[in-house]
């Protein structure tokens, strides 16, 4: 006896997974269950099958009714409507639905389904065409409750997938997590020790985490962690006293990660002390600009150093000194450091110009656009007042954000720019600085927003949960547009640098000296330092060379001899 499927009621509606779909309600009469294997026959074509079309955010939802006799049924999808360009989504084997979430917003899709058993294949269905809906900006996508507060910020990988550090109320350990749409934890990698950062991730998709010392436990030092995309483990670097900040990754994924002893090191993708250095108490931030330059902010200076030395020193007076909060690096390789009423843009040679000077206090280091136009937060009167200024500081408008802390901002390619209060506030801005639309947090934050390569701007409050919300198109990829410049948090700009041009403006001082000759020049955009020569002609073929200026944009020739004339 062969018992069969039957189709009731057309029309009817039924629920898989929390969802509704318009397709036939499927009675089972019985299943052929009595026939061995291999008197099974092939399976036959599923007789109808839907999709939900512009009606989903994050997903397009495929239902079928099932084929006779089949065990499982496989899910083909195109982008077209000709089934010979498709190709083999899923094997899905229970229940004759599936969750697609790797489609883009306002694209159709076709899909067709067809049974599988022992004995083989049945024929496909007819196609059923779907789409996502496209977000309206400002809309909710998806959220996470993490389980506890965050550490640091969250951090976007391959095909945007979110890895957050976060220390869970459940276990009182901590935990880095991968987030994705429609998945609560697609991993969950315990930590047993204290964590100190948030995740940063490198191009190959690996996963970089700092951790701290354990207490009163000195044979347990910190550690900087990898973890590849799947969340397993790579390797861990010992780190004594712990590690401080994330670390900054390199072009070519070279590590650079800062302890609490102050001692920087360079590490391989494969987790191999480079070289270290040990630098001054106190480091407040660390930053690479795209000619692979790092940048280390301490409390009365900024140091620049490549390949593990150091080619300059710039100390800085008290006044002039920011708060511990991160730099941001200019398209040109400036470094902009807020300092309270002030901003500081010190160029790559070591010369300094005051970016902007306000009665106010400057709350969190500026974000860059790719001209130099710079976004800062100025709390005045009992209010933060958000400042666009062009690169050489003149305001070009200005927005009361309201009587809340600043958190955070980033900036998009297109021009729009982000704003999230210390309440939990989201305010999205025109590049004309008008008002687009509000967003409200569940609970306060101090974690700064992050906008994904694909346009999604994501945030997070202090109780764990984390949101993704549709938003005005991608960061920039030349300028800083948000905390530790990309959403990676790799700490680097990607500004493009090219070879400098020859410095303008060279001028020495005529007899003025006893002791030596004092030369100038002006300042060269993505140099980071100057080399001398000087000749007692004007052939440049004879000059000798003096050596490198330590910094800056002047240098005083004690070897000249008196009453020599020199070319410089």
């Amino acid at each position: 006896m062969v018992c069969r499927f039957k189709s009731m009621h057309g029309g009817n509606s039924f629920k898989a997974r929390g969802f509704l779909f318009a397709v036939f309600a499927i009675a089972v009469a019985c299943f052929p269950s009595l026939l061995q294997a291999a008197d099974l026959p092939l399976p036959g074509m599923p007789a109808a099958i839907v999709a939900t079309l512009n009606t989903r955010l994050s997903d397009i939802t495929v239902g079928w009714s099932p084929a006779d006799y089949a065990k499982g049924h496989e899910l083909w999808r195109s982008r077209s409507p000709d089934r010979q360009e498709s190709i083999l989504l899923a094997f899905v084997p229970g229940f004759p639905s599936y969750i697609d979430l790797s489609t883009l917003p306002g694209t159709n899709y076709y899909y067709w389904a067809r049974g599988s058993n022992a004995t083989g294949l049945g024929p496909f269905s007819v196609s059923a065409k779907g789409s996502r809906r496209t977000p309206v900006p400002g809309e909710l996508l998806h959220s996470w409750d993490a389980g506890g507060p965050l550490s640091g910020t969250p951090a976007a990988g391959r095909s945007n997938t979110l890895y957050v550090s976060v220390l869970v109320s459940a276990d009182n350990q901590n935990h880095v997590l991968a987030l994705a749409p429609g998945v609560s934890n697609l991993w969950d990698h315990p930590i047993p020790r204290p964590l100190i950062t948030g995740p940063s991730v490198g191009k190959d998709g690996t996963i970089y985490v700092g951790t701290a010392e354990r207490q009163n436990d000195n044979n347990s030092p910190g550690e900087l962690m990898a973890m590849d995309s799947g969340g397993k483990d790579k390797w861990k670097f010992p780190i004594p006293s712990g590690v401080v900040a994330m670390p900054v990754i390199g072009a070519d994924d070279t590590l650079y990660v800062v302890s609490r002893s102050s001692v920087l090191r360079a590490l391989s993708p494969e987790g191999l002390e480079l070289w270290s250095k040990t630098l001054q108490q106190g480091l407040l931030s660390l930053q690479m600009s795209g000619d692979g330059t790092l940048y280390c902010s301490l409390p009365s200076s900024l140091v620049a150093i490549r390949l593990g030395e150091v080619i300059w020193t710039l100390n800085l007076e008290p006044s002039t000194v920011s708060a511990p909060l991160e730099c941001s690096v200019g398209p040109e390789g400036e470094i902009y450091r807020s300092a309270y009423s002030r901003v500081d843009a010190i160029r790559s040679d070591g010369s300094f110009r005051v970016a902007a000077a306000t009665p106010s206090s400057i709350i969190r280091p500026p974000v860059i656009d790719p001209q130099g136009a710079f976004f800062l937060g100025e709390w005045t009167n009992g209010s933060t007042i958000i400042v666009k200024r062009s690169s050489n500081g003149t305001p070009l408008w200005n927005v009361n954000f309201g009587p809340s802390d600043l958190a955070g901002m980033a900036i998009t390619s297109t021009g729009f720019v982000y704003a999230e209060s210390d309440s939990g506030r989201v305010v999205a801005y025109s590049p004309e600085g008008l008002k687009k639309w509000e967003f409200k947090m569940n609970a306060p934050t101090q974690i700064p927003l992050t906008i994904t390569s694909e346009g999604t701007l994501v945030v997070a409050d202090e109780a764990g949960k984390t949101y993704a919300i549709s938003g005005y198109g991608p960061p920039d990829q030349t300028g800083w547009p948000m905390n530790r410049g990309d959403a990676s948090r790799t700490g680097r700009s990607k500004g493009k640098y090219a070879i400098p041009a020859p410095p303008s403006q060279v001028k020495s001082v005529l007899a003025e000296y006893l002791a030596w000759i004092h030369i100038s020049w002006d300042s060269v955009p993505q140099a980071t330092r100057y080399r001398i020569w000087r000749s007692e002609t004007q052939d440049p073929n004879t000059a000798i060379d003096l050596g490198f200026v330590p910094i800056g944009v002047s240098f005083n020739d004690v070897t000249a001899k008196p009453v020599t004339p020199y070319f410089y």
